[in-house]
């Protein structure tokens, strides 16, 4: 028997034989497995024959089950009648048919697994393909066969109430942003499993409020940074400005005092103890990312993502056109929120539309496109400073339009920017 066999001819005939002793085992292993983890054909045919006659309310025996493979021209592939009884007589009685099931679903989880990992090798032999994407691609696979080998059964509302009780008002979920009032309309701050799209028009500062949010998020938890757009030294300025208080462009040129060393050495000491990790790798896909996390989850634990940004994302697929491109990369993120159970914040463009209205304040159809965006998102921000359009306008005023929201309030908060430090902080 080969590597990829791995299968237990004698589970199969008695988990068959058992369906056609007593048939109302079917309601019980339904879920456990189905026809597609019968590596025998004939009896996986017979299977599937069962489970079609279940479903419509026959009768099943040998007879309604030959019948019903002979009007499809099935019955010689499973021995014809012969076959049939063949299994029937397989076992005395059906009282191991959980068993049965048990053991055939661990074979066919089992070859699911050694099929991956001969795809693997074959896929790492070919010099041409991305070894990143193949590693992810592996572990899809994997992950795919360890979700199924879990047994998820409703929830009753019971156990839904327990745990919501035990939970409650103890916001173990909610990681505060440091901003208060964006804070108090977020129900306590960000929420695992969400997806969180901060969008703006260029130079608006929505990498350097994506930073501030890193920076103090990461006093609380693990924070991985993805950077598509600059590299890590870029990022470190920003936040190094904005902890020191000292204007971008002179740490970016080295003119600095000794006071303002000393200002630099404070705040890096203050940086150090935070759990931020940048990746600023160039060409990142949303798979990519997603192994990314998933392996510095594992080594390290991981509380939050941010991705900047969504439309710089490369894609797999070059024959789809870029709003399906974006809508593919945005329910990955989503996905991946739920899947590692933490907030993700993306970055987002707004389109030009904004610029050619009399109103320059960002609203939800300006999302560059926006349509799976809307949909997948369960919050949006869109950050907005009156100066960039408006003579006149304060310069250090900001507002943090709150768009979307599907577990709390809409709404404007406001903050102060300065664009010397490239810092936002909240209106005291």
């Amino acid at each position: 028997m080969s590597k990829l066999e791995s299968i237990d001819g004698g589970a199969e005939r008695a988990l068959v034989g058992s369906i056609l002793l007593d048939p109302s085992w079917l309601d019980e292993i339904d879920g456990i497995v189905s026809a597609g983890d019968l590596a025998n054909p004939g009896l996986a045919i017979m299977f599937q024959a069962a489970v079609d006659l279940h479903r419509t309310g026959t009768p099943i025996d040998p007879i309604s089950v030959g019948r019903l493979l002979e009007s499809h021209d099935l019955l010689a592939k499973v021995g014809g009648a012969v076959g049939i009884h063949d299994a029937l007589n397989e076992v005395p009685h059906a009282d191991h048919c959980e068993f049965y099931a048990s053991v055939v679903r661990a074979d066919a989880d089992r070859r699911r697994a050694q099929s991956v990992g001969k795809e693997l090798q074959n896929a790492t032999s070919d010099r041409s393909r991305d070894l990143g994407e193949i590693v992810a691609e592996a572990r899809r696979g994997l992950d795919a066969v360890e979700d199924r080998g879990r047994d998820v059964e409703p929830v009753s509302i019971l156990d839904a109430l327990a745990d919501w009780r035990a939970g409650y008002g103890e916001h173990e979920r909610a990681t505060p942003t440091g901003f208060p009032e964006l804070d108090h309309r977020l129900n306590g701050g960000l929420r695992a499993g969400n997806l969180l799209v901060l969008a703006a028009r260029p130079a608006t500062g929505k990498t350097a409020l994506a930073c501030s949010l890193a920076s103090q998020l990461a006093c609380a938890t693990q924070v991985l940074f993805v950077s598509c757009e600059m590299t890590c030294t870029e990022l470190l300025e920003r936040l190094l400005a904005a902890e020191s208080g000292l204007p971008l462009e002179r740490i970016r040129t080295g003119r600095l005092d000794s006071s303002d060393e000393q200002r630099i050495a404070e705040a890096q000491e203050r940086m150090a103890g935070r759990r931020l990790s940048i990746d600023d790798i160039p060409g990142q896909t949303v798979s990519r990312i997603a192994a990314t996390a998933r392996r510095y989850r594992r080594r390290h634990g991981l509380g939050l993502i941010v991705v900047d940004y969504l439309q710089i994302l490369a894609s797999k697929d070059k024959r789809a056109n870029r709003e399906s491109e974006v809508a593919a990369m945005s329910r990955g993120l989503k996905s991946l929120a739920r899947e590692l159970e933490i907030p993700v914040i993306a970055l987002s463009q707004l389109n030009r539309a904004v610029e050619y209205r009399e109103v320059k304040r960002p609203r939800l159809s300006d999302l560059r496109e926006s349509g799976a965006i809307e949909q997948d998102a369960d919050i949006v921000l869109l950050l907005h400073r009156a100066a960039m359009h408006e003579p006149g306008a304060p310069d250090d005023e900001a507002e943090l339009i709150i768009a979307k929201n599907r577990n709390g309030t809409t709404g404007v908060v406001r903050l102060l920017w300065d664009g010397r430090t490239t810092r936002f902080r909240p209106v005291v």
